[in-house]
């Protein structure tokens, strides 16, 4: 194995237990790892004022690769890449969702906003725990440039509107990523996990045969291919499984630790 210098660890389903808490042990191989000057970066669907919550917990200055590759920035807070989906695309999203009385949240780097509160606002609120959208009513939602916009459904109508959603966005002007069964997601050109880990190794200026990632879902297979060494938690979607070189244990027993202990 290279001499690896970053390590980035994706959050729900695979740093995160399944009642979205940090286990111990991997905050305790968080620390080991940087004491042996790994830089770990948290990488997730997620805002960043979400993850930085958990870099608080953590108590470290960490690197941060949110709303899945969109929004990146270093340990000391320097904005690395801010990419937004175009307002036409962002507006023709909303306003489908709206007409079919589907949830959206739409994600920047200082908040999370929706239109209005509904069932799946609070689900959502409850999944991810620390942080929940701000309903703004439509108007002010279509002033905002998102980061990424979050489609809530359950998984079936997701695949039928996903079908639709898809094809309202053209080739090169968007990228659709399904980061958990009932979340599909929409990214702003060519933007995925992988590419926003690369923008933040570049700006370390780290080689890719330098950097490792774990994972567990779809929205994480980009940043797995990228990685010079890739690795899943035994939990993760089967794709992933095939895709990562190494499987730890699973992300309730501490997968994450036995991953980052792993790097030396």
């Amino acid at each position: 194995m290279a001499n690896i210098r970053l390590a980035a660890i994706d959050m729900d389903g695979t740093a995160l237990r399944g009642d979205r808490s940090l286990h111990p042990e991997n905050i305790a191989a968080i620390h080991r790892a940087t004491e042996r000057g790994i830089q770990v970066a948290l990488a997730s669907g997620r805002m960043f004022l979400s993850l930085r919550r958990f870099a608080d917990d953590i108590g470290l200055e960490m690197p941060i690769v949110s709303s899945n590759g969109a929004y990146v920035v270093d340990d000391s807070a320097q904005i690395v890449l801010n990419a937004t989906v175009s307002d036409s695309i962002a507006l023709a999203i909303l306003d489908y969702c709206e007409s079919h009385q589907l949830h959206v949240n739409l994600y920047t780097g200082s908040g999370i906003a929706c239109v209005r509160e509904t069932s799946w606002l609070v689900t959502y609120a409850e999944r991810v725990q620390n942080f929940s959208p701000e309903p703004l009513g439509l108007d002010a939602c279509r002033e905002i440039s998102p980061n990424k916009m979050l489609i809530f459904a359950e998984p079936e109508d997701l695949d039928t509107h996903g079908r639709t959603l898809r094809d309202m966005v053209p080739p090169g002007l968007g990228t659709w990523v399904r980061s958990e069964p009932d979340f599909l997601e929409l990214l702003p050109p060519d933007v995925t996990k992988g590419y926003g880990l690369s923008r933040l190794a570049a700006h370390m200026d780290v080689p890719p045969v330098e950097v490792a990632a774990i994972g567990d879902y779809l929205n994480d297979l980009e940043m797995l291919e990228w990685a010079g060494t890739a690795a899943a938690v035994a939990n993760a979607h089967p794709k992933i499984l095939e895709t990562a070189g190494v499987v730890y244990p699973s992300n309730e027993e501490a997968g994450v630790a036995a991953f980052l202990d792993a790097l030396g």
